[in-house]
């Protein structure tokens, strides 16, 4: 016993009324239609032949594709479809791509580089080592100290004794100068004449003076002048500092 249903179908040279017929096999169905010819104004009837509608799509580990139709009807394809299942990255940076498929793996040896280990010394030394064993060194150098030189190597403990300018030393171990000398006061006294002497803290300054004093063990005091006469009065030079 074969049950029909109605369907309505479109045709670029005409329009019919077609209908499917099903029979007690789910996976046997039929198309046919009736169509009005306009040549000869007869109706004619057309069989399309069996149909099956897609109910399901199936991919399987291996890339089969299969497609599941009424009827639990199967149709895969033998062209497989291929997808990366996994990749590998060893620590010497070889790339690996697993397939689905079994098929042999895609090997990049050593092709990624990545950072192992980075290390800074106190002396500067900036080392990275990457996963394959390569070494990238840098001497990195940066201030460790600014200070005025005012006492000398030999002489540490003397004030004045230094170059008197601003020293700077680095991580390495060198060291230079970035300024003039700076001047200035160390000590101030007034001798039994009562003088004004001034000792500066340039060495150089020292060395040129012109009007040198001994005073306390020392032959290179500015002599600024008597502050004092016999009455009293003040009768010293002006001084001006830093007294260039």
């Amino acid at each position: 016993m074969v049950s029909a249903s109605w369907i309505n179908v479109y045709f670029p040279d005409g329009f019919a009324d077609g209908f499917i017929l099903r029979d007690d096999n789910p996976d046997s169905q039929h198309l046919i239609y009736d169509y009005q010819n306009e040549d000869s104004g007869e109706l004619e009837t057309y069989y399309l032949g069996k149909y099956s509608i897609i109910n399901n799509v199936l991919f399987s580990d291996n890339g089969t594709l299969s497609f599941i139709f009424n009827g639990n009807k199967t149709v895969s394809y033998t062209k497989k479809v291929k997808w990366i299942s996994s990749v590998n990255l060893s620590e010497d940076g070889t790339l690996t791509f697993e397939y689905n498929n079994g098929e042999a793996p895609t090997v990049y040896e050593k092709a990624i580089k990545t950072i192992k280990d980075i290390s800074l010394l106190d002396d500067g030394t900036f080392t990275i080592i990457d996963n394959q064993g390569n070494e990238f060194k840098k001497e990195l150098i940066w201030p460790t100290s600014i200070m005025l030189e005012s006492a000398s190597e030999d002489t540490p403990t003397e004030e004045g004794s230094g170059s008197q300018k601003l020293k700077v030393t680095y991580n390495n171990g060198d060291f230079e100068y970035i300024s003039p000398p700076i001047n200035y006061i160390m000590r101030t006294a007034i001798d039994e004449n009562y003088h004004l002497l001034i000792l500066y803290s340039d060495p150089e300054k020292r060395a040129n003076l012109i009007n040198k004093a001994s005073y306390d063990g020392r032959d290179d005091w500015d002599d600024m002048g008597s502050i004092k006469s016999d009455n009293g009065l003040l009768i010293g030079r002006n001084y001006t500092y830093p007294g260039t």
